[in-house]
């Protein structure tokens, strides 16, 4: 129907916003639980094993949570303007051109920002549980499966796709609600029921629909994040081992010089 009506393009609405941002957020991640990381090291208490977790670290909760706090703080508007714009809606609060000078004054604005953020508690709420699952998992696979994790191009595909698709699932019914606010999708046409928080639209979809109602959407949400984060980790995996070769190669180049 997109196709036939609005062309291939139209399969493309609301790229920018993800393209632009994803960019950001997901260098963001793995910057902040690194700097996270690294840092509590200093402390003997985080480097602690937890119980009864085959060798699980302290530290690794609390990185997961702060990079998901920063990702989050990103992710948000970012996500909404994104779903406003392929459900067919303006992100925007008000109708001023956003290239006017009236139009950025507005989209700066408290108001517009609250709107922006509309849904960051319940994308904080996603973000943590799903960054957490996803670290704890590329930590086991590291500590327990070193021979698949060090594998060329199977490694770095295995930590980011399958580790980050484990992770949506455990995740799935909080981006499904999470889609829903921020998209203002009211409940089985109902209009009393678009304002509805987390907690309420989780009741409702549970009560009327059952479990496997939260699930909706997750064959292609699991089938984007195996290609996009699996590839992505290749990649990124590639771009540091060029980075120390390219490191390596200028040091050696001064030696001789010297």
């Amino acid at each position: 129907k997109i196709v036939r009506n609005e062309g291939f393009l139209g399969l493309y609405r609301g790229l920018v916003p993800p393209l632009l941002g994803s960019a950001i957020f997901r260098s963001i991640q793995f910057g902040a639980y690194g700097i996270a990381y690294g840092n509590l090291g200093k402390y003997h208490w985080t480097a602690e094993e937890i119980p009864y977790t085959s060798g699980l670290q302290t530290r690794v909760l609390i990185s997961s949570v702060f990079s998901a706090a920063v990702r989050s703080v990103v992710e948000t508007p970012l996500e909404l303007m994104k779903i406003r714009l392929q459900t067919g809606q303006s992100w925007r609060v008000g109708t001023s051109s956003m290239f006017s000078l009236a139009g950025w004054k507005e989209t700066l604005s408290r108001r517009q920002l609250m709107e922006l953020y509309q849904g960051f508690g319940i994308t904080m709420a996603r973000t943590s549980l799903l960054m957490t699952t996803f670290f704890i998992l590329v930590d086991y696979s590291v500590r327990k499966l070193p021979d698949v994790v060090n594998t060329p191009l199977i490694g770095p595909f295995f930590k980011g796709g399958i580790c980050a698709t484990l992770s949506w699932l455990v995740v799935w019914p909080l981006e499904y609600v999470k889609s829903q606010i921020q998209a203002n999708t009211t409940l089985y046409g109902k209009e009393q029921h678009q304002h509805l928080n987390t907690i309420q639209r989780l009741k409702y979809v549970l009560r009327n629909e059952g479990f496997l109602a939260l699930y909706r959407g997750i064959l292609p949400g699991c089938t984007r994040s195996l290609v996009a984060n699996g590839l992505s980790m290749v990649v990124y995996t590639y771009c540091q081992a060029l980075r120390h070769y390219v490191l390596d190669d200028h040091h050696d180049e001064s030696v001789k010089k010297q």
